[in-house]
């Protein structure tokens, strides 16, 4: 089984990868030690259980994310990942890119993201529409 945690320096970790890139442009932006400890980090995550009813009648749990990344800019956007393989610094990687992205462009947006750890075997076309009403339902507000 796959760790949604890994900060052991792996090369593949995208989250890692992000804040490395924002600590070697840091200097030559001008961005302050402080300013950059609240770049580094999401301002809030979700981590949920999603129970689903498969076409054959049984129930499976997925696991799904989502990353608030910054929203200094203004509301937090970013879409859904399906993937088997997700992992929350996957989703934090991707909702930090999503604010710089944002923000290069000068929208008035932060970024954000979410993810749900499903393989596609078992599942019809019936199946996704299912899977992402039900992410949004936990989140507080």
């Amino acid at each position: 089984m796959k760790t949604t945690e890994r900060d052991d320096g792996d090369p593949q970790n995208l989250f890692e990868n992000v804040k490395k890139r924002l600590c070697s442009c840091s200097p030559d932006l001008r961005i302050t030690p402080n300013v950059e400890a609240i770049l580094k980090m999401p301002v809030r995550e979700l981590h949920v259980s999603l129970p689903i009813r498969m076409d054959d009648g049984s129930i499976q749990v997925f696991q799904g994310f989502r990353v608030q990344y910054n929203d200094a800019r203004g509301p937090m956007k970013g879409g859904v990942r399906y993937h088997p393989d997700q992992t929350i610094d996957t989703i934090r990687g991707l909702a930090s890119i999503m604010t710089w992205k944002c923000a290069l462009h000068n929208l008035p947006l932060g970024g954000a993201k979410g993810g749900i750890s499903i393989t596609s075997s078992g599942r019809t076309g019936t199946r996704r529409p299912p899977m992402s009403i039900p992410m949004p339902r936990p989140w507080p507000g």
